[in-house]
């Protein structure tokens, strides 16, 4: 993974995140290094994948290892839940 994400400092006023917990805020956070940048594709058992901007393929272990040793598999499931009713996320 390379690149960098604009993450404006205005967040931080943001009601998602001042109503969320510090593991919720760390996989919010994590999901937004996560997601493309640009069209992206692979092949993956002779198919081929395509995703676009914004979106990614990757696992509920994956999130929970990115986002901090303290942060397990139902802190994900939990947060994502949330930030899906929240419309921050579709999954």
């Amino acid at each position: 993974m390379e690149g960098w994400i604009k993450f404006y400092r205005e967040v931080l006023d943001k009601t998602i995140w001042k109503n969320s917990t510090g593991k919720q805020n760390a996989i919010l956070s994590t999901i937004l290094l996560l997601a493309n940048h640009e069209q992206n594709e692979w092949e993956w058992k002779g198919k081929k994948y395509y995703v676009k901007p914004g979106q990614f393929i990757t696992s509920l272990s994956s999130i929970a290892k990115y986002s901090g040793k303290d942060v397990s598999i139902q802190n994900v499931s939990t947060a994502l839940k949330r930030l899906e009713k929240l419309g921050f996320l579709t999954n």
